[in-house]
């Protein structure tokens, strides 16, 4: 079950990806009784880059869709593909993908609805993001044009890239939730099938199950198994053994060792 909201909305495909996989964005209007340019701000979902949904039910910030409108923006949750078997930088392209659509075809494509004449100002975006969306969020204020006038993020996955916790693998429990210390997870087995899975042979992957279901998946803990073997960094640049590599490395001397590859 989708995220609800009383909130009217319109759905457009902003890209198709290989086997005519759409890539889509939610599109919440102000109400506007003339044709009306407004600022908008694009929302990226939480999942730590290998799961989740624009529509998401445990993650939608419907707190920040009401306050965005009541402000006078429009309100874009988009979906992106995720890690397994795109790589970051197929997930920076639909970054910059995005905003160049918002900029080109979003009024054109409200406007043939005929049910708004609300329209965005392409020169007065915004981005936020939460955890794995944050850093969505991060990539459209460095690559995307038009360029974002504003990045909000909440809790973001992200920082020095390079430090232990992403590239080290580890031997004891190093994830804590309130109170708890998550166990390790005891096998690479149920994650082989989104490891092992190529473009040539899988479909991109945009999104997941909005409810509980999601939990059951794989994916559900494929981001902690990453972080737990230390191949975060593998699955992000497509680049096998990379966290490995820099593992072996002091944390002062891991940003040349990259330069070098």
């Amino acid at each position: 079950m989708a995220a609800q909201t009383p909130f009217a909305k319109l759905t457009f495909a902003y890209k198709t990806l290989r086997g005519g996989v759409e890539v889509v964005v939610d599109a919440y209007l102000p109400e506007s009784t003339k044709e009306t340019a407004f600022p908008a701000l694009v929302y990226y979902h939480g999942g730590g880059l290998v799961m989740g949904s624009r529509e998401w039910d445990d993650w939608f910030p419907v707190w920040l869709l009401e306050d965005s409108l009541k402000a006078g923006f429009i309100f874009l949750p988009a979906d992106h593909a995720l890690l397994c078997p795109e790589n970051g930088f197929d997930l920076v392209q639909d970054v910059k993908d995005l905003f160049a659509w918002i900029q080109t075809s979003l009024n054109l494509e409200i406007e043939k609805t005929g049910k708004s004449l609300a329209r965005v100002d392409p020169g007065r975006l915004a981005v936020a993001g939460q955890s794995g969306g944050a850093t969505m969020a991060f990539y459209a204020g460095l690559y995307a044009q038009p360029k974002p006038k504003a990045v909000l993020v909440t809790y973001p996955m992200g920082g020095d890239l390079l430090s232990d916790p992403y590239v080290v693998a580890k031997t004891n429990p190093f994830f804590q939730f309130r109170s708890a210390a998550f166990p390790l997870l005891p096998s690479i087995e149920p994650y082989l099938p989104l490891l092992n899975a190529t473009k040539a042979s899988s479909p991109p992957t945009t999104s997941t199950a909005t409810d509980a279901s999601v939990y059951t998946t794989p994916r559900a803990t494929l981001n902690m198994w990453l972080f737990q073997s230390g191949n975060f960094l593998d699955i992000l640049t497509g680049v096998k053994g990379l966290g490995g590599k820099l593992a072996k490395l002091p944390w002062e001397e891991r940003d040349k060792a990259v330069l070098r590859m």
